[in-house]
């Protein structure tokens, strides 16, 4: 059995919105994705239906770290250090 899925997907700090056709199984369904992927591409999560074309993704740059790496926010982290972000 199979079905839609919109999936959020996030590579580099890049958010993404896309509809999979997949197995019926979200854990499957997950993993499939992950194979027609490119490296360094992860599923952030997956939501039953095709909703990618009205869906909007944002990219959460903050800034750069100390270290000068990019620092970026994790959409579903909502500890006391996200929830203190002023944009």
């Amino acid at each position: 059995m199979s079905q839609y899925w919109t999936v959020v997907v996030v590579n580099n700090g890049h958010y993404e919105c896309k509809n999979h056709f997949g197995s019926f199984s979200a854990d499957s369904a997950k993993t499939e994705f992950e194979n027609l992927s490119p490296a360094g591409t992860s599923v952030v999560a997956l939501v039953p239906g095709r909703h990618a074309q009205n869906s909007h993704s944002f990219d959460m740059l903050l800034g750069t770290a100390s270290s000068g790496e990019s620092r970026f926010i994790d959409s579903f982290e909502m500890s006391s250090d996200c929830a203190s972000v002023k944009i």
